[in-house]
């Protein structure tokens, strides 16, 4: 597999290919910038005059993915003394700088009033001044939310896209653009994290060659004035007294306590609430009340080294393990740059940064290992499971059927909502909120013991009184919803054919240890064919009772894989898609009867039952009974 480079459709570049050679190829990547691929060419290379700068698209593939380690285009090229060619290309995000935002007010009719919906009505302005569709996109995924749930954004100059991409959305909203390649069409993504993590890891001892740990106080504050939209009529900014006892400045505690007040001013001009004002200021003021910390490596790539790993790539996790350094957690990669004949020339700027207070290293992501979530203790999340969910936040759920996973303790503990505890043996006259003065919980135990020195009433033996409370899950008659997850991967390999099979187990840890749920994905592959197919079993949590997903076992109907081709339809059926590279074709008792290719679709028969628009051009039928070929205006 290895490295490949291609410009348009011709392969310049191969790891396999002795005479499709690049000189110092070099892929540089950072997240929400537009990156860079460099490499210099030299005449005996047999497609040294067919490179082309801006009319050229530059995609480079690895390790046999179909997504592009970069895609971009030529925007330099230096000849030296020997002629050979140093050519410079830049990513895709930057043909958002061949589009300019004229002024604007947004909201704007048919516009959600949201990060998705001003996404789109900026890709959209874009797409209509770009006649190349290589530089076009289609909104995707977003995951970035607006605390205020309303966006309002304008302005009165003249700016490109990416300046107001970034500007307007990721400097405000934070998140990250990101752009994706499903069956040529080009997507760009706005996500609020990223959700995958390498299979490969920077160990010390193995790969990781370098580190070095920064910690800056460039933008440190403890206090922070917000301010928000100008009133239109005394043209004086939103402060926050009105909601925060006339005081016009939050603070973080701790960095107070620590540091003493170190004031900063922020500006939101799409605040327009004091309330909504307060909380932006709040959050951002304990974002920065911390130093930033970042960690740089040095790794060797061992992807073509003969281990079965991934190589490292830009807006995935990775999973850093150093004792001597005291780092053991999960970093995204931030920043990339790799030399594509050199995998130990690899360095990464990993985790976009990390806070502390204590200059020492801690992880800001709360990991949930057992399902794979990332969790931001700032943010109420709710985590679904079978038969219940936990809810992830540092203030009390309000529902009483979640757990609760409390983040305002460090470390986090899940808690489970406990009305069944008996409180006491006797009830205080002057019953109040107030009883910790009288008594005191042991959790372990879960019973009350009377306050030395207090004056709590006299105790009446074998009299209790209920009370509900949030206790600690601790131990595994408490944890009924904790799961334990098993990972298998089995290979075989047999005269006719080679098998694989992936499973996913979750477990009830109980005194039973009950299987409650079971995925796997069995692919076999022959001479002729592979086939995929999908099993799923799940149990109930409560009577662990056995219910198969007969969905999955439908899909091996449905899908089939085929000397390269992907086949859909239900077996049997006289009408089929096949998706191949460079191909989608309709087909019909196994004839090919239309086809996409080349941007174009080829049909053998066609029939419109009203209207034909041919570009700027119709055929339209007429309420006499005629057709009419005009021109659309």
């Amino acid at each position: 597999m290895g490295v490949s480079v291609y410009c348009g459709q011709l392969l310049i570049y191969s790891t396999t290919i002795d005479s499709l050679k690049l000189i110092a190829p070099k892929v540089t990547q950072e997240v929400n910038k537009t990156g860079s691929f460099e490499f210099s060419i030299y005449p005996d290379h047999p497609y040294y005059d067919l490179i082309h700068r801006f009319t050229d698209i530059i995609t480079v593939y690895d390790d046999g993915i179909s997504e592009p380690l970069f895609r971009g285009r030529i925007v330099k090229d230096e000849k030296g003394f020997y002629n050979e060619k140093k050519v410079t290309c830049e990513g895709e995000l930057a043909f958002l700088l061949d589009s300019v935002q004229r002024p604007y007010s947004f909201p704007a009719a048919g516009y959600a009033t949201t990060p998705e919906g001003l996404l789109k009505y900026y890709i959209d302005r874009h797409n209509a001044q770009v006649s190349d569709d290589n530089k076009k996109f289609i909104v995707g995924t977003v995951t970035v939310t607006d605390p205020n749930g309303y966006i309002t954004r304008s302005n009165s100059d003249y700016a490109t896209t990416w300046n107001e991409l970034t500007a307007k959305l990721v400097n405000s909203l934070g998140g990250y653009l990101w752009t994706r390649h499903v069956n040529g069409v080009n997507y760009i993504d706005y996500l609020s994290d990223f959700t995958t993590i390498s299979n490969q890891k920077i160990e010390f001892g193995s790969n990781l060659l370098e580190l070095t740990q920064t910690i800056s106080a460039d933008s440190f504050a403890t206090a922070v004035i917000p301010l928000g939209a100008k009133d239109k009529t005394s043209g004086k900014r939103l402060t926050i007294e009105s909601v925060n006892n006339n005081v016009d400045y939050v603070y973080n505690a701790e960095a107070v306590k620590k540091y003493g007040y170190i004031f900063t001013t922020q500006t939101w001009d799409d605040v327009t609430v004091a309330s909504n004002l307060k909380a932006k200021g709040q959050a951002y003021i304990d974002g920065i009340a911390q130093f930033t910390a970042s960690v740089n490596v040095s790794a060797a790539d061992l992807n073509g080294t003969g281990v079965n790993v991934n190589s490292f790539r830009i807006g995935r996790y990775v999973t850093v393990e150093s004792s001597p350094h005291g780092i053991s957690q999960n970093f995204v990669v931030s920043k990339l740059s790799r030399q594509l004949d050199k995998p130990e020339a690899t360095r990464l700027t990993l985790g976009a940064s990390f806070k502390t207070l204590t200059e020492k290293q801690h992880n800001t992501n709360l990991t949930i290992s057992d399902i794979g979530l990332r969790i931001d203790s700032t943010e109420q999340k709710v985590i679904q499971l079978e038969n219940g969910s936990i809810t992830v936040s540092d203030t009390e759920p309000e529902s009483h059927e979640t757990l609760w996973l409390d983040t305002s303790l460090n470390p986090p503990l899940l808690k489970r909502y406990a009305p069944e505890y008996l409180l006491l043996v006797a009830e205080p006259s002057d019953w109040t909120s107030n009883y910790t003065s009288y008594f005191t919980f042991e959790s372990s135990t879960g019973t009350y013991s009377a306050v030395a020195g207090s004056t709590a009433p006299e105790w009446e033996e074998d009299t209790y009184y209920q009370y509900a409370e949030w206790i600690t899950v601790n131990d595994t008659t408490q944890a009924f919803y904790v799961i334990e997850k098993n990972l298998s991967v089995e290979i075989s390999k047999s005269e006719t054919n080679i098998m694989s099979r992936v499973s996913e187990d979750y477990y009830l840890k109980d005194e039973t240890d009950s299987l409650i749920s079971s995925v796997s994905t069995t692919v076999e592959q022959n001479k002729n064919s592979v086939d995929i197919l999908f099993n799923q079993y799940s149990a109930n949590l409560e009577d662990l009772s056995e219910n198969t997903d007969t969905k999955f076992e439908e899909i091996k109907k449905y899908i089939r894989f085929v000397d390269g081709k992907i086949l859909l339809g239900k077996v049997g059926n006289e009408l089929e898609l096949q998706l191949e590279n460079d191909r989608i074709s309709f087909l019909q008792s196994n004839s090919e009867v239309a086809y996409f290719s080349n941007n174009k679709m080829y049909v053998t028969d066609g029939e419109y039952t009203n209207s034909l628009v041919l570009g700027q051009f119709a055929f339209l039928p007429r309420s006499n009974g005629n057709l009419s070929f005009k021109k659309l205006v």
